[in-house]
This record gives structure tokens, C-alpha cells and sequence, in this order.
């Protein structure tokens, strides 16, 4: 399968509320082929399927992690939805990314495209679950 197959199969399941065994065994496919495909995700796929795993509550923090090592890579191709959802997904499980983190503290808000007031809201809200607001009360990405 193609990432964007793969994302929208997560996606899927995440929406319909499905949370039996069988959701649980696609997703584990769906992780499996994912974290072989990796560098085949673009930001689109990336951002879907890290909201997808988050979403059920999935918590696959190796897949996850992928997604963030992959979205710093590319960071200046993710839009502000991108980034949102990538971030928020982490903050859901509660896995900190310094990395991406950084990268997002240290970029103004109204350079990053399609920021609009939900995808900061839910920025904000990542740094402020994941307990790193404190350690980023000057970041860039704080103030429009």
C-alpha cells in the first residue's frame, strides 16, 4: 500500500469509532507498512495518520516518533494543519519530540502557512500538555 492508502485507512478507523480487537489488528498492519514506508510520507499523510493512531488512542510511540523524526525533516513543507495535527497527536500520547518542538518554538506563527486561530489553538495546547510551555515562554511561535 501507498502512504496515502495508508493514512486514509487509519483515518478510517479513527472516524468510524471503531475500537474492537479487529480496528486494533488493522492498525497494527497499518504501523507495520508505515514504519517501512516512512520516507514515501508526504506532509498530507504524515499529519492524517499521526492524528488517526492518536485519535483511537492507539499510543504506537515508535510510529509516532517516526512521523515527528520525518516531519522535522521536512518541516518547511508542512502547512499549519500539518503541524498541528503532528504535534497534537504527540501531546495526546504524551510523548515529548524536542526536536519538533523546537523547530515550531523557534518559528513565528505568521510564517507558517495556513496557521489559522485552530491550528495555533491546538499548538499551544500541545506545548502546554507535553509541560513545555515553561521552558518556551519566549518562543516565536506564542506570538502572531
Amino acid at each position: 500500500a501507498v502512504p496515502q492508502d495508508l493514512s486514509s485507512i487509519a483515518w478510517a478507523v479513527a472516524t468510524s469509532r471503531t475500537r474492537d480487537q479487529s480496528a486494533y489488528a488493522l492498525l497494527a498492519k497499518v504501523s507495520s507498512e508505515a514504519q517501512r514506508k516512512i520516507d514515501e510520507f508526504v506532509p498530507q499523510d504524515i499529519a492524517m495518520c499521526a492524528w488517526s493512531f492518536a485519535k483511537v488512542a492507539a499510543r504506537d510511540r515508535q510510529l509516532l516518533r517516526l512521523f515527528a523524526d520525518r516531519s522535522v525533516e521536512r518541516v518547511h513543507e508542512l502547512n499549519g494543519q500539518n503541524l498541528a495535527n503532528v504535534v497534537w497527536s504527540l501531546a495526546t500520547v504524551h510523548e515529548m519530540h524536542e526536536p519538533l518542538m523546537t523547530i515550531i518554538a523557534r518559528t513565528r506563527a505568521d510564517t507558517i502557512q495556513g496557521l489559522g486561530p485552530q491550528e495555533y489553538s491546538n499548538i499551544v495546547w500541545s506545548f502546554a500538555t507535553l509541560k513545555s510551555l515553561a521552558k518556551w515562554t519566549d518562543a516565536e511561535i506564542l506570538f502572531r
